[in-house]
This record gives C-alpha cells, sequence and structure tokens, in this order.
C-alpha cells in the first residue's frame, strides 16, 4: 500500500463554513500563529483538560458554526467524492481521542469524514493546516490536544480502534503525523474534531456526540425458547460498555429473560458464547468475548441457575455472522449465542 492509499487509511480531514454555507476561506498571508509556542502551550494545556477527561463546562457553545458538517474546502481545494458536504458519514461510530500524556476520552455518536487530496502542487498540507486550524481558532472552538502522539503500547493499542470500514474508503489515526483535536458545542449538541494531514492529503473526523440507543427489542425468553428448540442456538446483541465486560441496564433486562428460560426449563443446559467483532487485537477480542460471557454466566447463577448448567466460551472475531466491513455488519457481529449442551 503506498503513502497515499495508507493515509487515507488512516487520516482525518475538514474544511470551513457557516450557516449560509458561505465560504470561510483564510489564505496563508491572512493567519498569523505563533508555531514556535504552539506545540508547547496546547500540549500543556491538554494534560490539564484531560485529568479527568473533557470538561464539557468548559467548552465553548459556538451558535456561528452553523450546521453539520461545519466547513466547506478552503479556496482551491476540493472534498474528495463529496456527498451532504462530505467524502462520507457514519450514522453510528465510537471514536478515541487522544490528550496527551496516555490520556483518552472515547466518545460515540455520528462521525462525519472530510477527506481532500492535494493534487495540485501549489496546494500543500500546510496550506490546509492554516486554513483549518486557523478557522476553528477564530471561531473559538477549544483545542485539547495539538501534537505528536507519544503514547505507551497500550495507548496506542486503543487508538488503533479508530479505523472505520466506510462505504467509500478505510481511515483511521496516522501515528506517524502531528494530530489536532478540536471541541465545541452547538445547537445543544457536543463535537470533537480529529484533525490530520501529510504531504498527500488533509483529513478531519467529526464526531456528534450521542449516546447509542438501541432499536433492537428485548428478546424475551419465549423467543429464544422457540429459536433454541428450532436450530439449536439463540443469537443475542447484547450491550457492553466499550472493551469492557459489565451489563449496561439494557443487558440486565436481557440477562433477566435468560433466567427466565432457563428456570423454567430445568433440564435445558447452555454454552453462553461470547462474539465480537475484529476491531483491536486478536488476543484482546478472545479475551474480552470470554469475559463478557462470564458476566452473563455470573449473573445467571446470581439469580438461581446452578453452574452446571452453565458453560462460558469466547471467540472473539474468530466465528463472524457477516463480513467486518461496514459498522452495520460488526454490530451484527457483536453478539452472545446461547447454544443448547446436549447431555
Amino acid at each position: 500500500m503506498n503513502r497515499n492509499l495508507l493515509f487515507l487509511a488512516l487520516a482525518f480531514v475538514i474544511t470551513a463554513c457557516n450557516t449560509d454555507k458561505k465560504e470561510h476561506s483564510l489564505t496563508t498571508e491572512e493567519i498569523v500563529t505563533s508555531e514556535s509556542n504552539d506545540s508547547t502551550n496546547q500540549q500543556d494545556s491538554s494534560q490539564k483538560e484531560s485529568e479527568n477527561g473533557i470538561d464539557w463546562e468548559t467548552i465553548p457553545d459556538l451558535k456561528a458554526m452553523g450546521d453539520f458538517p461545519f466547513f466547506t474546502a478552503p479556496r482551491g481545494l476540493t472534498i474528495e467524492l463529496e456527498e451532504n458536504g462530505m467524502t462520507q458519514v457514519l450514522e453510528y461510530a465510537e471514536l478515541v481521542s487522544y490528550l496527551g500524556q496516555n490520556k483518552l476520552y472515547t466518545s460515540e455518536g455520528k462521525l462525519g469524514m472530510i477527506f481532500m487530496e492535494f493534487t495540485d502542487p501549489s496546494y500543500s498540507n500546510a496550506y490546509f493546516d492554516k486554513n483549518i486550524l486557523a478557522y476553528l481558532d477564530q471561531m473559538g472552538a477549544k483545542k485539547l490536544y495539538h501534537g505528536e502522539i507519544v503514547g505507551d503500547d497500550a495507548t496506542k493499542e486503543q487508538l488503533k480502534k479508530n479505523m472505520f470500514n466506510g462505504k467509500r474508503r478505510m481511515a483511521g489515526t496516522n501515528f506517524s503525523d502531528p494530530l489536532t483535536i478540536y471541541a465545541f458545542k452547538n445547537q445543544g449538541k457536543k463535537y470533537i474534531l480529529h484533525i490530520q494531514s501529510n504531504s498527500s492529503i488533509g483529513a478531519i473526523f467529526i464526531m456528534e456526540l450521542n449516546d447509542f440507543e438501541p432499536t433492537i427489542q428485548t428478546y424475551v425468553a419465549k423467543e429464544m425458547a422457540a429459536d433454541i428448540d428450532k436450530t439449536g442456538k439463540a443469537i443475542l446483541h447484547i450491550q457492553f460498555d466499550s472493551d469492557k465486560a459489565n451489563l449496561k441496564p439494557e443487558a440486565i433486562e436481557t440477562a433477566q429473560e435468560i433466567a427466565v428460560l432457563l428456570n423454567t426449563n430445568p433440564d435445558l443446559k447452555l454454552a453462553i458464547e461470547g462474539h465480537t467483532d475484529n476491531t483491536g487485537s486478536a488476543s484482546r477480542n478472545e479475551q474480552l468475548s470470554k469475559q463478557r460471557a462470564q458476566a452473563l454466566v455470573d449473573y445467571l447463577m446470581k439469580n438461581g441457575v446452578a453452574a452446571s448448567r452453565l458453560k462460558a466460551n469466547g471467540f472473539g472475531a474468530n466465528k463472524p455472522l457477516k463480513p467486518n466491513d461496514s459498522e452495520a455488519n460488526k454490530a451484527q457481529n457483536r453478539r452472545v449465542e446461547l447454544v443448547k449442551l446436549n447431555d
């Protein structure tokens, strides 16, 4: 894979626009900055900012920013494969933000992506950076981090989750290039921006924070029993916190139904099998899937089910239901299966 494609698989880009879509393009001559102190000052401030993640009380509300995705291309540049002001958008994704000194902040919601290739030698990543960063500074967005990614191996492993298989391209965080992160509020919503560029392309991810609201209805004990009788297993899409095995409130509702299933069918024995998508390392995914299956087993035991009737297994991403080539398919692959055990 050449450098251009690699960064397209690992980058962030955006450009500026207000409510009436008027272009806000600042030329290099119009921008006055103090670059010598910028990186050090921003890293110092980001360290204070990230003591407990992001304090949204300190993040400015920028009504003048207009509507999502907020930006048009600077003069001389174009948004690649533009549709509704973006290269592509994912209605749901998780984004891990690096805030300095191994501090991370994970957000979820709608993720817009804008890519701009520098095919004309008259325009470079320096021109792109000047326009984007100066515009955000001018509008009053809060800069949370600016500089190289210097985290340890565990931090970088978490940042590898920023890899998105959209319908147009794969994109994520590039460890080789400086990263700038901004935050602001607008019309009652919260936004985080990731900006990166190199000699070939500029990119920005625009995260509109929004807590995930599952659209799948609770899988009741009667439906589980019917599927197990028919196919030998029931497939559950149980919600867990990212990279964790603790049961969320909606997951507990489903766990209660599993308990009902087992307590009303005293001869039934089940293998609780955890599955993940392919985000992250294979070893971590197998470990996490086993921990999630065990969390369900522990809950069921506390609710009157004998340990001899239960078995926890974790398969990571080894048994996908669908190709891990879109967020929708990945969501289907993140699941728990109740598999009937024969005596």
